[in-house]
């Protein structure tokens, strides 16, 4: 049986001339085929989108795609998420069409438009853009693609010349559609351009992921001294403090300081404790409490 929403989607296929005009309309949340997401989960930001939901309902829809196989996540995957937790059967939606890239733009453009995006995750999703642009507007990238052979010798991404002609014809575009400065849109891009698939995943939880001066510096470094500083920046034990710090101990101008054991421990509880999410911090914290374990941390201080 054809699902109400496939007929909707038949009907807009012939009338388009106003994107407000889509019905949103509920579906099967075990429908919705999640995959290949631009973006990380941040689950701290569901559990504060179910509280919202519980009480306020769902005021945007998702945004899916009929597909063969189903309907395709396009927009919403934190929405999606929050209405899992809160055991919800259906979820309001609207239907999108075109191609894969296309449904990828709104996907990235939707996400672009939030604040809460951290500024890896801007970096990350405004090279994607980027990559699907030059798709679509192949003549944007010719002539963007030289290096000096200095450059090559080094493997450093050049940040002293900002007009690379295929950067600088994306961000005007781009700046010009979202409304965002252009000379952010260009460092964004080198950030992304630099920093590997590994390198992302590992800085996604670290606070340099919403520091996008720190990224830049990070972005810079010859590669050997990048993938360096990543792990002196994300180790359990004595990460380096920023990149300045991971820098000056690669380079041998400083040296990382003898800890005692119980400074060490006291360290990786630190780092464990910043890096999980702040409903499980709250929970450690409680059952401290209740069990009386805080009063006695104090007695034996």
């Amino acid at each position: 049986m054809t699902n109400q929403l496939e007929i909707v989607a038949g009907e807009e296929r012939q009338n388009r001339s106003k994107p407000a005009d889509r019905i949103a309309l509920p579906i099967a949340i075990d429908r919705v085929i999640v995959r290949d997401r631009l973006r990380a989960v941040d689950h701290d930001h569901v559990a504060t989108l179910a509280g919202s939901m519980a009480d306020r309902g769902q005021q945007q829809p998702i945004a899916v795609a009929v597909r063969p196989e189903g309907l395709k996540l396009v927009a919403g995957l934190h929405r999606l998420l929050a209405a899992k937790l809160l055991g919800w059967a259906t979820i309001s939606a609207v239907t999108e069409e075109g191609t894969d890239e296309e449904l990828r733009l709104v996907e990235i453009d939707e996400n672009l438009a939030r604040n809460n995006l951290s500024a890896l995750d801007r970096a990350i999703a405004l090279q994607e853009r980027k990559r699907i642009y030059e798709a679509i507007y192949p003549e944007a990238k010719r002539g963007g693609d030289r290096r000096s052979s200095q450059q090559d010798q080094n493997d450093i991404v050049s940040f002293s010349s900002i007009n690379r002609p295929d950067i600088v014809a994306f961000s005007k575009a781009v700046s010009a559609k979202l409304g965002l400065d252009k000379r952010s849109v260009e460092r964004a891009v080198k950030i992304a351009t630099a920093l590997s698939a590994e390198h992302r995943e590992a800085l996604s939880t670290h606070k340099i992921a919403k520091n996008q001066a720190e990224l830049l510096k990070l972005a810079k470094l010859p590669t050997a001294e990048r993938d360096k500083a990543v792990q002196l920046l994300t180790r359990a034990e004595e990460p380096a403090k920023n990149v300045s710090t991971a820098v000056e101990i690669i380079r041998g101008h400083r040296a990382t300081a003898e800890r005692s054991p119980e400074d060490k421990a006291f360290e990786r509880l630190l780092n464990l404790f910043g890096r999980t999410p702040k409903k499980v911090q709250r929970r450690f914290i409680e059952h401290l409490q209740a069990n009386g374990q805080l009063d006695g941390l104090k007695g034996d201080a």
